[in-house]
């Protein structure tokens, strides 16, 4: 496979802590989980990712609650990007993120391109979301002008040539065997072969209370159209920490808690962030 490295250097990690202590709304908990994955069909590429996002406590790892109905792939204006790892810096969500790469223009020309330059960006407009992406799996997929996916992890980005899927569990589910992809098969096939492998994933390492839930799909087209075949979330996040808690409070976002205990912290940080963005 052909790579690039994203320089994480030792020598920013002070700079990414002090971003973090100043300017983040939000030092309690962390957005994030999800598990996608891409693969070629005969008719198209599809990505298919869970939509259930775990609050984690940012002291101890602790999952605190989870949120149902929460979108994870990206189209672009060229090719579309699959999320997983955390989903906020502390101020800004993953959707402004995203949103702020693809307005800056990038230019690239694959899949692979296109990881590299969304990891040179956030390292300069996003250096606390940039240090996390070592613990983070990011897919791309799309037509360049062939049928292309690309993934980036452990701060390198990989262009996935020989194999017809990539996923950010991928050596789980392939040691379990929990993909059947059939010959020559269509989108709709591939869509439900990895909607059930994920699911056998998620089953096989009970993760049930932090992914999971309905399944979205997006298809791309040879003509680098694209659109939703399965449970469309757009519009079920927010750009920033503070709308997100606003959102909270007013219940037009349900958390599901594990725990009383863990209802009250979460509650407590919602009424912090909301008196810090005020």
């Amino acid at each position: 496979m052909a790579f690039k490295v994203l320089l994480f250097l030792a020598l920013f990690f002070p700079v990414f802590t002090s971003v973090l202590a100043q300017d983040s709304v939000n030092n309690v908990f962390m957005p994030g989980g999800a598990v996608i994955m891409a693969v070629k069909a005969k008719d198209g590429i599809v990505m298919v990712c869970d939509s259930r996002l775990a609050y984690r406590s940012k002291q101890n790892n602790q999952l605190l609650a989870y949120q149902d109905g929460v979108p994870k792939i990206f189209p672009l204006k060229k090719f579309a990007i699959g999320i997983t790892g955390d989903f906020s810096d502390g101020t800004s969500l993953v959707k402004k993120i995203v949103t702020d790469f693809d307005k800056s223009n990038p230019t690239y020309r694959t899949p692979e391109e296109c990881l590299y330059k969304f990891g040179l960006f956030t390292k300069e407009k996003y250096p606390a979301y940039f240090k996390n992406l070592t613990s983070s799996v990011l897919i791309c997929a799309g037509y360049a002008p062939e049928q292309m996916v690309a993934i980036l992890a452990n701060n390198r980005t990989y262009s996935i040539n020989q194999d017809a899927w990539a996923s950010n569990v991928f050596m789980e589910i392939d040691s379990l065997h929990l993909l059947n992809l059939p010959k020559d098969m269509g989108s709709k096939q591939a869509a439900n072969a990895a909607s059930d492998a994920l699911e056998g994933y998620i089953k096989a390492f009970h993760k049930e209370n932090e992914m999971g839930s309905l399944f979205s799909v997006l298809k791309i087209n040879s003509d680098g159209s694209w659109h939703w075949t399965k449970n469309d979330f757009t519009g079920n996040d927010y750009m920033t920490e503070c709308e997100a808690a606003k959102a909270v409070f007013d219940k037009k976002i349900k958390l599901y808690f594990t725990s009383d205990a863990n209802k009250k912290i979460m509650q407590e940080a919602n009424k912090a962030i909301r008196k810090r963005c005020n």
